[in-house]
């Protein structure tokens, strides 16, 4: 397993999160997604990559706190 990590801080996402997710997903040992409290639109495409993939981490935040600090 790979000990390297991808982070992907989002706000409402479209279609390419799925596709920078299977694009990176062999390539590392983990990857985290930190969504900035998307809309509900945006969130199906959150919803989508955790059902294809189960091992993506996802992390929700109730609030929109900015890239940096999420």
């Amino acid at each position: 397993m790979s000990k390297l990590a991808s982070l992907i801080i989002t706000y409402n996402p479209d279609e390419r999160l799925l596709n920078l997710v299977e694009t990176i997903h062999h390539q590392v040992g983990l990857v985290i997604i930190v969504d900035n409290f998307s809309d509900n639109i945006s969130s199906v495409f959150i919803n989508s990559i955790q059902k294809n993939y189960p091992d993506v981490m996802v992390i929700r935040n109730n609030e929109n706190f900015g890239i940096a600090k999420a």
